[in-house]
């Protein structure tokens, strides 16, 4: 892939799509455990990893067709943090 700042949006689009062509061949040789088990010296794993790269596209698209960015993401977040009693 050329370091080459992109010229055009059909640049921009075709870096996008070769990028995530190498993620998600990368990610398809995982085993689930490899996805769940392997972490950085952080402590995140593969998985959240890709959840955070998810979260940023998601946010990158909603500034893209001009919608408020967030709120998909406060949503997850509360999922994940919920009280039992809303679980």
């Amino acid at each position: 892939m050329s370091d080459a700042t992109p010229n055009t949006t059909a640049d921009v689009l075709s870096r996008v799509d070769r990028a995530w062509t190498s993620l998600e061949g990368t990610v398809g040789r995982l085993s689930p455990a490899q996805l769940t088990e392997l972490r950085d010296p952080a402590g995140w794993a593969v998985k959240d990893h890709l959840m955070h790269v998810a979260v940023w596209e998601d946010a990158f698209v909603a500034r893209l067709e001009g919608r408020p960015f967030g709120a998909k993401q406060i949503v997850f977040s509360q999922l994940l943090v919920a009280p039992a009693s809303l679980r």
